[in-house]
């Protein structure tokens, strides 16, 4: 086995998880320019006419005691909150896809970091092997170093510390490269939308708290004093006015005066991280401790 077929795996699945997000903004286009269309052709109309155009909703459900539908709540909704529903349902998928991404990435650092253990038993820190002796170890298999890297304490956080510690190249890329980014700071950004999309339906309770947290975890709030060119970072992935403790991931409009599409990919931009992380991660491998379990056929 080599590190590469970890890493083309990876690749293969944020591959399959682009696509869908690229479908969801086809589809949301599509619907928008219906929405569009219809909302023309209702000005056209006698305001009696404009009232029926709203979409009515009945909605129920089937009681258990004696199978007769109860209705619950209606909903008259108008074109404009037809629009809204559409860009909140794309924001709701693009976040989860987001968490679906990073998942992949935490499996990915597990399987890197099984394979490092696997190909050299002296590259792990013993604790990360249990109660287990030397002739026993000799016999395992990568599943098993697979299994012990997902339950090592700590992770993912635990696993990216054991990188930055032990590959050279990993701390100096992380703050500077050619991205212009702090990549720590990016990569437990992502962690944390993860947790609050996946926990509290992407929105947080305390904005400010978050940002803190987000950089005390990622050593960068400088005696809660941090730089403000982090604070303005963790920022940009969340929407603005009333819906500022919302993270908001939709495409963001450069040039709204020229008729062209001209955005900022925030989505896209994110899941670069990763990808760049990993890269980066798969290269120092490569150079400092080899490609290739050679001892991979001894199950």
């Amino acid at each position: 086995m080599e590190i590469n077929d970890i890493f083309n795996n990876f690749k293969s699945n944020i591959s399959k998880i682009q696509l869908f997000q690229r479908a969801i903004k086809a589809n949301t286009e599509k619907e928008i320019k219906e929405l569009n269309e219809f909302a023309i052709n209702m000005k056209k109309q006698p305001k009696e006419i404009q009232e029926i155009g709203k979409s009515l909703h009945n909605l129920s459900f089937k009681s258990a005691i004696d199978g007769n539908h109860i209705f619950y709540d209606f909903k008259k909704i108008s074109i404009e909150e037809n629009y809204q529903s559409v860009i909140f349902y794309k924001n709701k998928q693009y976040m989860w896809l987001l968490a679906e991404a990073y998942e992949e990435f935490e499996k990915f650092i597990e399987k890197v970091y099984a394979f490092i253990g696997f190909k050299n038993n002296n590259l792990w820190p013993l604790v990360d092997y249990g109660k287990i002796t030397l002739p026993e170890l000799n016999q395992k298999d990568y599943v098993w170093f697979l299994e012990r890297a997902k339950n090592k304490q700590g992770t993912p956080q635990s696993i990216l510390s054991y990188y930055r510690n032990n590959l050279s190249e990993i701390a100096k890329v992380e703050s500077k490269n050619a991205l212009k980014i702090n990549l720590k700071l990016a990569i437990i950004l992502i962690e944390n939308l993860r947790h609050i999309i996946v926990h509290n339906h992407g929105i947080v309770e305390n904005k400010d708290d978050f940002i803190n947290n987000t950089l005390k975890k990622a050593g960068l709030d400088n005696n809660k004093k941090p730089k403000q060119e982090y604070i303005d970072f963790i920022h940009a992935f969340f929407a603005t006015d009333k819906y500022d403790k919302h993270i908001f991931l939709l495409e963001r409009e450069t040039n709204p005066e020229i008729p062209i599409d001209t955005h900022i990919n925030i989505y896209e931009m994110l899941i670069g991280y990763l990808l760049s992380y990993s890269q980066i991660l798969v290269d120092n491998i490569e150079k400092e401790i080899g490609t290739t379990c050679n001892s991979y056929n001894k199950t």
